[in-house]
């Protein structure tokens, strides 16, 4: 049996994992669950966290989109996006767990507070961290090409779909000249524009 990928192509970590399959060349199915969708029978025996993505993998159910991205790197023996050891591992690590940690929750708030007319008691909080958040990888990217050095890995992918929507955003934010030439790069890449640089809704 293939691969099956679990999620709603307006999400930002399912749309992580759509790039990584694209720049894989992995071939897949895809069903729509999240939001609007609701999820099918038996997804709670997949994914006890009930959110997407969830990648199933034969017998493996693969949840926590970073995961899954770390997931297909090692199946498809991709070590040029994720090296197989430290210290270049360890630092491809440092930023996917970063990223899942300081990006997640801020963008949430601000994202639905912008996109979707949410309104939160936290916004003005949440995008003050955003801005210190992407704030550190301007200054990570005034180093380097890619986040993690001089290759493009996952943390890119990881990172690069946040990003995009931070940059699109209509919300006033410090200048990030580094921030905005990685940005430029990743919107080279044929996953990023097939899955990444769409419609904010």
């Amino acid at each position: 049996m293939g691969l099956v990928l679990y999620g709603r192509v307006n999400s930002v970590n399912v749309q992580k994992v759509l790039w990584m399959l694209d720049e894989t060349g992995t071939a897949f199915e895809r069903v729509d669950a999240g939001g609007p969708f609701g999820f099918p029978e038996g997804y709670l025996a997949l994914n006890p966290a009930r959110k997407v993505p969830t990648l199933v993998d034969g017998e493996l159910a693969v949840w926590e989109s970073n995961t899954i991205l770390r997931h297909l790197a090692d199946r498809e023996s991709r070590h040029d996006l994720y090296p197989q050891a430290s210290p270049a591992r360890t630092r491809v690590d440092c930023l996917l767990d970063w990223q899942q940690g300081a990006l997640g929750n801020p963008m949430r708030i601000v994202y639905q507070a912008v996109v979707r007319g949410v309104a939160h008691p936290a916004f003005d909080e949440a995008v003050k961290q955003l801005a210190d958040a992407f704030g550190m990888l301007d200054g990570l990217l005034a180093r380097h090409e890619y986040l993690a050095g001089d290759h493009f890995t996952i943390a890119d992918i990881a990172n690069a779909c946040f990003s995009y929507r931070w940059l699109k955003l209509d919300i006033p934010r410090p200048a990030m000249p580094h921030l905005e030439r990685w940005q430029a790069l990743m919107a080279d890449e044929a996953g990023y524009q097939r899955h990444v640089a769409i419609a904010l809704t």
